[in-house]
């Protein structure tokens, strides 16, 4: 009788760890599954090409916000170095953003006007 208890202790066993090895397979993929997704989405290629409206639009606001100071003259006079690399950093940054969304949506545009013509000759 021990030998039967024996052995069917060992199938349980066994049946377990296949269980919990299936388990953690289906774990992995679907952490990595979750991985690509995240990454997918968060994607800045991706989301400029599938927002690029919303992105430009963004991209002006936060040229506003940067550049908003200058316009309202709160300089306070006694500038450190730091705040003209500083300011000379978010200019560029601003100005290279305005680029890289205007590029996009242009592309965007060319792209619908292609598709357009494509369905107009068809």
């Amino acid at each position: 009788m021990s030998k039967d208890k024996l052995n069917k202790l060992d199938e349980k066993k066994k049946a377990l760890e296949q269980q919990l090895s299936r388990i953690q397979s289906d774990l992995d993929h679907s952490i990595d599954a979750v991985k690509e997704g995240v990454s997918d989405t968060l994607d800045p290629k991706k989301v400029i090409q599938k927002y690029p409206l919303h992105v430009f639009g963004a991209s002006l606001f936060l040229g506003y916000l940067l550049g908003k100071d200058k316009r309202s003259g709160n300089n306070t006079g006694g500038s450190s170095s730091s705040d003209g690399i500083g300011s000379m950093v978010g200019r560029e940054l601003k100005h290279q953003l305005t680029k890289r969304a205007m590029r996009v949506l242009m592309d965007f545009v060319d792209n619908k006007i292609e598709d357009i013509q494509q369905r107009d000759s068809e």
